[in-house]
């Protein structure tokens, strides 16, 4: 290094200066980095990938439907939705949290009756599905993690409570906060399982909404 011109041929208090400089750059950069990659594992973390989950609905299709009032600019608003096969038509099934359950909702064009599959749908057939008032869209597993992990079935449904704010589980009494993440505020410690919520267009370029893994 040409710094040890100042010492003689020895490192002097501008060479030691100059590394110590040196060595808090290196350990900056490596802490910055450390912290990122936590992020990122925690980002992935939040998503369940143990119960497959592929739901996909047809949003313009419908627009009666409570499901298609869920957007960003309805904060506050969850639905409650599942999907079963009646007399040989894909019939939704929509709970939203404030006000009364929609009308069963026949699936009988082609594509939602024939073509989608509907048996992925998280635990236990059951999706919360809204938007928060603290951090955008959100899609929650319908059943109690805490169950799921301590019981032996996967038949736990939440139902609302607080206003519509919260979901509790009846097995457990454990309450959790649809607009904080899923997180548990009374009862034991634990997080609503969840799954990426996304936009999209559909076969005929018409608007639908997809939770997915």
């Amino acid at each position: 290094l040409p710094l040890r011109a100042y010492g003689g041929g020895r490192e002097g208090p501008v060479v030691i200066i100059y590394y110590i400089i040196m060595y808090k750059d290196i350990i900056r950069v490596f802490m910055i980095a450390v912290v990122l990659l936590l992020s990122a594992c925690d980002a992935e973390q939040q998503y369940n990938s143990h119960y497959p989950c592929n739901f996909i609905f047809y949003t313009q299709h419908h627009p009666e439907s409570s499901l298609s009032k869920v957007n960003e600019t309805n904060p506050g608003f969850f639905v409650a939705v599942e999907v079963k096969r009646v007399n040989g038509i894909n019939t939704v099934y929509c709970s939203p949290n404030s006000g009364n359950a929609d009308a069963p909702l026949k699936l009988t064009n082609e594509v939602e009756n024939n073509r989608l599959s509907y048996t992925d749908m998280g635990a236990g057939g059951r999706l919360i599905i809204g938007c928060t008032t603290l951090n955008g869209l959100r899609a929650y597993d319908g059943m109690c993690p805490v169950c799921l992990e301590n019981g032996s079935g996967t038949n736990y449904p939440l139902t609302w409570c607080d206003n519509g704010k919260n979901v509790k589980c009846s097995r457990c009494s454990t309450v959790y906060s649809l607009n904080d993440d899923g997180i548990s505020v009374e009862g034991k410690q634990s997080r609503l399982l969840q799954y990426h919520f996304l936009y999209g267009l559909g076969y005929d370029q018409t608007q639908i909404i997809r939770i997915t893994n």
